[in-house]
């Protein structure tokens, strides 16, 4: 009865009804979320200080998919993956702040990343020191070296 009244107001327009499911979400652990099998409903980054990459080759570079069952082990791979596409792009002291499951009354699982991506290093110029002399026209063959 209380679903059918909350779904006739959010169809009257009076604008509670997605208020309303989101107020019954609650938060999981990992081990809750791998043990009931939960599918993906939906996988949210909340970026801090900006968003320096985009959500969908974050998506893109992860495991666990939308619609998929959750699993534990591939969601630990996927933070890892995250880590690793943000320093590859230079962002060396990225971190994620937190994340939060949460599953509705109808089993759908919410995924929820922050990520503070800190400032991206540029690497401005290589030096090399050698202790005897060295012919750098091989070195510079094999180097791809663009501005």
């Amino acid at each position: 009865m209380r679903r059918v009244l909350v779904l006739l107001i959010g169809f009257l327009g009076l604008g509670i009804g997605s208020t309303q499911a989101q107020d019954e979400r609650r938060l999981i652990s990992l081990r809750e979320a791998n043990e009931n099998s939960y599918k993906v409903h939906s996988i949210r980054f909340v970026h801090v200080p900006s968003k320096r990459i985009l959500n969908k080759e974050l998506r893109a570079a992860m495991q666990i998919r939308e619609g998929q069952p959750f699993q534990r082990r591939f969601f630990l791979n996927d933070l890892r993956t995250l880590e690793n596409f943000y320093r590859s792009a230079g962002y060396m002291g990225m971190e994620i702040l937190a994340k939060k499951l949460e599953v509705d009354a109808d089993g759908k699982l919410y995924v929820t990343i922050k990520i503070d991506s800190k400032e991206q290093w540029k690497v401005a110029g290589v030096w090399l020191h050698l202790k005897a002399a060295f012919d750098t026209t091989a070195l510079r063959q094999k180097l791809i070296l663009k501005p």
